[in-house]
């Protein structure tokens, strides 16, 4: 982003609060603190000669967190086409990405092993290869629909922008800002198809998606984004009240 700014953390936290189901906590939170971090070392990976340390650490944090939730190490083939695109991926950093994906299951196979719980080892394999039905969106919950649609507005409404503005930014801004675009677009297409880890997944996508929005609303002064702005914290409050009044009608 071209200018400091806190507007995407806010944005994330009101995301949060407005969802008061996921103040529990689930293995995709935990996971989504690993995912944060994996992408920060994608992101230092940008055309660097010497990037195998980078992306090493990257799909570290991405193995570490697929231990907790398994669905995470779909996003690694994500994360080779982007470093790809960020022209840090040769055959040595590819080498040190499978490397840093290995090393977490080399300790938890080390573990499981010495303390002959093997079982434990198997298991995030055994949760990675188990499918739900495709696209069987009526599983969701009313609240789970209900934040997808508000970010599913969101993320339209802010990758357009992105694109259409993007020449205002340098280069470097305008490949994070696709890969956001990228990740956001491949986590919705996640859900849709496996709509039972949509609890896991959203974590990951308000993160991906509060910086999208972040960026929209602190780039733009137009009459029509501050409408559409109002418009959206007027939608944020109804979606709170809608999964507090649906809480209630649980209870």
């Amino acid at each position: 982003i071209r200018m400091r700014a806190s507007m995407q953390t806010a944005i994330y936290f009101l995301l949060v609060t407005a969802c008061p189901e996921m103040h529990l906590l689930y293995a995709g939170d935990i996971a989504a603190l690993a995912f944060l971090i994996s992408i920060y070392f994608l992101f230092r990976s940008y055309q660097q000669s010497h990037s195998s340390g980078h992306l090493f650490y990257s799909f570290f944090f991405i193995g570490a967190g697929s231990i907790l939730f398994p669905q995470l190490t779909i996003l690694s083939v994500l994360w080779l086409l982007e470093s790809y695109r960020f022209q840090s991926l040769t055959p040595r950093s590819f080498c040190g990405a499978l490397l840093g994906w290995m090393l977490p299951y080399w300790m938890l196979f080390g573990h499981a092993f010495f303390y002959n719980e093997m079982e434990l080892f198997y298991r995030p394999f055994n949760q990675l290869l188990t499918f739900g039905e495709v696209f069987n969106l009526q599983i969701l919950q009313p609240w789970e629909l209900a934040i997808l649609g508000y970010l599913l507005v969101m993320f339209i409404v802010s990758a357009v922008h992105c694109v259409a503005a993007g020449f205002e930014d340098k280069i470097r801004t305008r490949a994070y800002l696709q890969f956001l675009i990228d990740l956001t677009f491949f986590l919705f297409l996640l859900i849709a198809l496996q709509p039972i880890y949509c609890s896991a997944l959203l974590p990951l996508l308000i993160i991906s998606s509060s910086i999208l929005i972040g960026h929209f609303f602190v780039l733009t002064n137009s009459k029509s984004s501050n409408v559409f702005f109002i418009i959206s914290l007027v939608g944020l409050i109804l979606l709170f009240a809608f999964n507090i009044w649906t809480l209630l009608q649980i209870q």
